[in-house]
């Protein structure tokens, strides 16, 4: 057989043999190829087809039996579980959160990377299907045994527990070999799919700006750091005032360590209260952005005058800003694309090695960094 005829049976030259032909047999079980018969071919036929050894191909149909997608007749060979036709050629995915961190956006229409993925979802021919767990374990348990109509999963921005317990277990689940794809989480290094935004790099960005305008002492309001990507919001903050010279002093930074509004605006309110030890301000989240603004009016802090303000925000928020602030986009589109694209790949066999992105954050500086010298010259306080 020659190479272009390995491809279109789904066989490329990269990753572990058994793998390779594992996905590509699923592919063929899931576009119908036997739901007239119910039978696959022969382990000969089948070791022809796929130009691999019958060590090989028996590995493959192995992991296919563990995985419910066909059953071993002895001296009969092997046959499907459900000989239906299937009713879509589109594979299902699923995509997996956490029922409790995820509590907020249970709904496309309340979520931005739902909405996302619901619409590129159906550009690249997904059926999309949600699946909320309450616990690490029994997210890792649906990864290793998927309900047999779904080819792969997105797990959606997971919480620490589940990050830990996925390094963890992550020699097993290659060797599971069911695909999935985490997004905006960093799992560097664990061997595992993940597609995450670059959150150090807005803060690396920001600091870099205000650094160049004179600012010695930068401000940050994050939420609590005990969630993965605020921790490493957090130490990108850090590491970069080091390595800049800015100052490095607590009360420079503002942990929100609870989501529920009220509990938000009472801190905000007491860490912007005058003085203010800082010239310059980064907002790390765009839940923050109203009880920020509305604080420094209260207390008449004129930005862009007196304080540099850099924030996250989402598209929901650039039309109505009451301030022209310089911003940063969280890149949940680009994200969600990727996410796609890669996930077309592994089911049809032809990824290459491991899928490690970070994406940038679109960075758009506006007429909110105030020169250093427009502030009083001998107080960092604003006054």
């Amino acid at each position: 057989m020659s190479r272009d005829d390995m491809q279109k049976n789904g066989i490329s030259g990269t990753g572990p043999a058994y793998l390779q032909v594992a996905r590509a047999l699923e592919k063929r079980i899931r576009s119908g190829n036997y739901h007239s018969t119910g039978k696959l071919e022969s382990e000969n036929e089948l070791c022809r087809l796929f130009q691999h050894s019958r060590p090989t191909l028996r590995r493959a149909l192995n992991l296919l039996v563990k995985r419910g997608l066909i059953k071993c007749l002895p001296k009969r060979g092997y046959f499907l579980l459900n000989t239906q036709p299937q009713k879509s050629s589109r594979p299902r995915i699923a995509v997996l959160a956490d029922v409790d961190y995820e509590v907020h956006s249970l709904s496309p229409e309340n979520s931005l990377p739902l909405r996302h993925l619901h619409r590129l979802g159906h550009l690249h021919r997904f059926h999309l299907q949600h699946i909320y767990e309450s616990s690490a374990e029994s997210a890792l348990n649906y990864l290793f045994n998927p309900p047999p109509e779904i080819s792969g999963a997105l797990i959606l921005r997971p919480p620490r527990s589940w990050v830990d317990l996925l390094i963890r277990e992550s020699s097993t689940l290659q060797e599971r070999g069911f695909p999935f794809i985490v997004i905006d989480r960093n799992l560097e290094d664990s061997g595992l799919h993940f597609i995450s935004s670059d959150f150090g790099q807005p803060i690396r960005d920001a600091l870099g700006y205000l650094y160049q305008l004179g600012h010695s002492r930068v401000a940050i309001i994050i939420g609590p750091s005990t969630d993965t990507y605020n921790a490493e919001i957090l130490a990108a903050y850090r590491n970069n005032c080091t390595g800049m010279n800015l100052a490095v002093d607590p009360e420079l930074v503002c942990e929100v360590d609870d989501y529920d509004p009220r509990r938000v605006s009472e801190v905000i309110g007491k860490f912007l209260k005058l003085p203010l030890r800082f010239t310059g301000l980064i907002i790390g989240g765009e839940i923050f952005l109203p009880d920020t603004l509305r604080y420094l009016d209260l207390y008449n802090v004129n930005v862009p005058a007196q304080l540099s303000v850099i924030a996250s925000c989402q598209n929901v928020y650039l039309d109505n800003l009451p301030l022209h602030l310089t911003f940063f986009q969280q890149p949940v589109r680009r994200i969600c694309e990727i996410c796609f694209e890669v996930m077309g790949a592994l089911l049809e066999g032809r990824y290459q090695g491991v899928c490690q992105r970070r994406v940038r954050f679109p960075f758009t500086f506006g007429q909110s960094c105030a020169p250093v010298n427009s502030l009083h010259p001998t107080s960092d306080a604003v006054s």
